[in-house]
């Protein structure tokens, strides 16, 4: 799932497009938010899940050297908090190292190593 401006219909298309490539095998879910808020957006949507049990996992960039650390934002930490108080969904941050050599590449490694 992600949640998209309108303004931002542009980068909206290219993470679709970018998704059908890569073709995970995983629902893809887009909310709209005016207000850029990432919480109640999820929220609204999770109370509308009719299944009894869901998972959450809250993909984070995770920077490459100690002092990066202060520079990222804690969205997703205020976002598992918001889920684990307000749904009984399993929630799950899955932090990414990115060194240089991934930084070079932009797409994700499933992309670019497939051929099909």
């Amino acid at each position: 799932m992600n949640v998209t401006h309108p303004e931002d219909e542009r980068q909206a298309r290219a993470f679709v497009e970018e998704w059908e490539c890569w073709n995970p095998g995983v629902e893809r879910v887009q909310l709209f938010d005016v207000r850029r808020r990432l919480d109640e957006p999820l929220l609204a949507y999770l109370a509308r899940v009719p299944e009894p049990q869901v998972f959450v996992l809250i993909a984070e960039v995770e920077p490459e050297h100690a002092w990066q650390w202060m520079l990222q934002n804690e969205r997703g930490a205020v976002l598992a908090r918001a889920l684990r108080r307000r749904t009984d969904a399993v929630v799950c941050r899955m932090r990414f190292r990115v060194s240089r050599e991934a930084r070079s590449d932009r797409k994700p490694a499933a992309v670019a190593g497939r051929t099909g």
